[in-house]
């Protein structure tokens, strides 16, 4: 695990109410929809031991193209970033291979659909993990989504650090990144 976790809400007073558009659209903040560049924005300053904001990852992401019109961040953006910032990055579905990075001291970006985490999308940063449970930083700090089913547990409540059990992964999740400090840090599975 990086040894300085890094959490960042994307609706931080600093950041939440910026730009995250490439339409226009008020109503497509950070705040609102740039849990991409958020997550991304933790992984990277964990890593780098300097502040990458969400402010500075959702510019690159408007920059590149990576802003999509109307569902938030794309997929391509983690390996983009992760390359500009001289990190290793690789794209999974396995969440076997997530457990074993995880153990290893990898950080995991998950795009999570409707469920616990989200009524639509959603991409939350994994940063440990303890048998059937996965560290989270939810850069929604105030998830309203979570439940009472026992599958999540939130400690102090609107922090955004919770933990996840590994079965909501199993069946919520659509993707994975694997970012770790360097690029040859990562084996292809």
């Amino acid at each position: 695990m990086a040894s300085n976790l890094v959490y960042y809400s994307q609706k931080d007073k600093r950041w939440s109410s910026l730009p995250y558009t490439v339409t226009g659209s008020k109503k497509q903040t950070i705040g609102t929809s740039a849990c991409g560049p958020a997550s991304f924005a933790m992984a990277a300053s964990c890593f780098l031991g300097r502040a990458i904001l969400p402010s500075e990852a959702a510019r690159f992401a408007l920059d590149k193209g990576y802003r999509t019109r109307s569902k938030g961040t794309a997929w391509g953006f983690f390996a983009a970033a992760s390359k500009h910032y001289q990190l290793g990055c690789i794209q999974t579905r396995s969440l076997e291979t997530v457990q074993k990075a995880l153990s290893a001291g990898a950080l995991v970006i998950a795009t999570m659909g409707p469920g616990h985490l989200t009524a639509v999308g959603h991409f939350v940063l994994m940063v440990g993990i303890s048998g059937i449970w996965a560290d989270v930083f939810d850069p929604n700090h105030n998830n309203k989504n979570y439940g009472n089913d026992g599958l999540i547990k939130q400690g102090v409540k609107k922090d955004g650090k919770i933990s996840v059990q590994l079965s909501v992964f199993q069946r919520e999740a659509r993707q994975f990144w694997i970012i770790t400090k360097e690029d040859n840090e990562l084996q292809r599975p």
